[in-house]
């Protein structure tokens, strides 16, 4: 066999394989795939060191971590945007010693401030809100011109002793014209709303989150197209807009509201008017929605969310299923995951019904806590399929996860076959905004592309 020489290859290809090569998101635990491409061989390295481009991916798990990020921050391009990961969850949640935790913090802070104004996103995701906190404070009057994307988790307030007792002052009060997209949990330090598209409010507390500071984040944010809240406890001291609502979102096209304990959905749905509201999705075990189905707002149910298209009732136990008929007549797209199957018999009744409830209806997508009750499923499906095709409105599309799919298809039902299609639930088959938003991967998102 003979010799096989060793031909470089050009510095530009090896920067595209580079770049190709590079993970968006790696376990702290591993060394950067670019620590290990520089050990490979000079040329290599040489390369490497030389594109500005391949280090604007910083992540800092730990102290251990802050010098490799400011040696990645010193390799990037003085104009080139960068897109920073704050991952602290577990050296947040194992650290007690307060020395190392405020020096930790203060050099943090210092690195943050010094790179703020050429993040395009930035993730915090830390175990205590007080550490959150800290650090969105040291940022309170920076400006942020190329931010994008801005996400600040952390766990519930609890782990803290005294978080009530925390700061919450405004963040990049300085300007940040470019931001989109802020998901904000448990801590409310707000950066300007003028341009966001999305926004999620998790952990949201009464204490705080009233129906003024509601109202204020509305008149602020004119371009809100996509809202998420959720609560974790009792939301009461909000005024009963029965007869009409008393803010108007113009913009707003998708919304999201889960909660934990009874309040918050009733009370917001009747607050907000969005005349261009396309997708709603309602996350509530509990809940009763009588009061909401009597109030006089939904009674006119034409005018309230008049171009609502997709409605998820997640986990919903199906008992007033034909109300929510009533009330929004005309979407195409309705969405029930983590069903539980044992309530099929409201299911089968609602879609059924003569006249029939959502005479538009295309698609039917259900994913289920547990496959137990397949064959009752099935059934289902069938007594809805037949009454809807008698009634000239028929379904076309029936969504679900992979096996529940399966045991469809094998159960070779003419019926089922002749008016639906059966389908993997997927992006390509269903495109509800928050369905496709959980599906997206970001440089800010949490967890592994």
């Amino acid at each position: 066999m003979g010799k096989v020489s060793n031909i470089p290859l050009p510095p530009e290809i090896l920067s595209e394989i580079f770049h190709l090569a590079k993970a968006k998101r790696r376990p702290y635990h591993l060394v950067p795939l670019e620590v290990i491409f520089s050990h490979v061989c000079s040329d290599w390295r040489n390369t490497l060191l030389a594109d500005s481009q391949v280090w604007t991916n910083i992540t800092i798990h730990s102290p251990k971590t802050l010098p490799r990020a400011l040696a990645y921050l010193s390799r990037t391009a003085p104009t080139s945007v960068v897109y920073v990961r704050v991952e602290l969850y577990d050296w947040d949640r194992k650290t007690r010693d307060r020395q190392e935790r405020n020096t930790f913090l203060e050099s943090l802070n210092a690195f943050l401030e010094s790179c703020i104004e050429r993040c395009k996103t930035l993730l915090i995701f830390t175990y205590r809100e007080s550490t959150s906190s800290a650090i969105v404070k040291s940022l309170s009057a920076s400006a942020a011109p190329e931010l994008e994307r801005l996400r600040i988790n952390n766990l519930p307030p609890d782990v803290d002793s005294n978080p009530r007792d925390l700061e919450h002052p405004d963040v990049l009060t300085g300007g940040a014209p470019s931001l989109q997209f802020l998901e904000i949990e448990g801590i409310h330090s707000f950066p300007p709303l003028g341009s966001l598209v999305t926004l999620h409010l998790h952990n949201l507390k009464p204490d705080w989150f009233t129906y003024d500071v509601f109202k204020d984040i509305s008149t602020k944010s004119v371009n809100l197209q996509n809202l998420s809240l959720e609560a974790q406890t009792f939301v009461t001291a909000w005024p009963n807009d029965t007869a009409r609502p008393s803010i108007t979102l113009k913009s707003l096209r998708s919304l999201r509201i889960t909660e934990h304990f009874p309040g918050l959905l009733v009370k917001l749905l009747l607050t907000i008017n969005a005349p261009r509201l396309q997708s709603l999705w309602l996350v509530a075990e509990t809940t009763s929605f009588d009061f909401l189905f009597d109030s006089p707002q939904f009674l006119a149910s034409q005018s309230k969310f008049a171009n609502l298209k997709y409605l998820t009732l997640d986990s919903y136990n199906m008992h007033s299923l034909h109300k929510f008929g009533l009330v929004f007549p005309n979407i195409t797209h309705f969405f029930i995951p983590e069903a539980p199957l044992f309530h099929l018999k409201h299911l089968a009744a609602a879609f059924s019904s003569d006249p029939p409830l959502w005479p538009k209806l295309e698609t039917l997508a259900m994913t289920a806590k547990s496959d137990r009750r397949q064959m009752n499923l099935k059934e289902a499906l069938c007594k809805i399929v037949s009454a809807r095709a008698e009634m000239r409105v028929g379904l076309k599309r029936f969504l679900s996860h992979g096996d529940t799919v399966e045991f469809l298809k094998k159960q070779e039902s003419d019926l089922l076959n002749e008016h639906l299609d059966i389908e993997e639930l997927c992006t390509e088959n269903f495109r509800e905004p928050w369905w496709l938003m959980m599906h997206e991967s970001h440089p800010d998102s949490i967890g592994l592309s």
